[in-house]
């Protein structure tokens, strides 16, 4: 089933989407002589919130703090 345009023409649709400004985010990490790099492409509407939300996911962290 297709979803619905909400009046647009499908072209238009699509342009709407790419018109979007994004960031570019890149990260790299230095642990115990391992470099781990990530990066990808970020609306730039996103708050620190989100940012900190999707550091967390393409590293497959949880939130872990360690404790003294």
């Amino acid at each position: 089933m297709p979803r619905p345009n909400f009046g647009q023409k499908d072209h238009e649709a699509i342009e709407n989407v790419l018109e979007i400004d994004m960031y570019q985010l890149k990260i790299k990490i230095n642990l115990e002589g391992h470099v781990i790099l990530r990066q990808g492409l970020v609306p730039y509407t996103y708050s620190f919130r989100h940012l900190h939300n999707i550091i967390q996911t393409v590293f497959d962290w949880h939130n872990w703090r360690e404790t003294a």
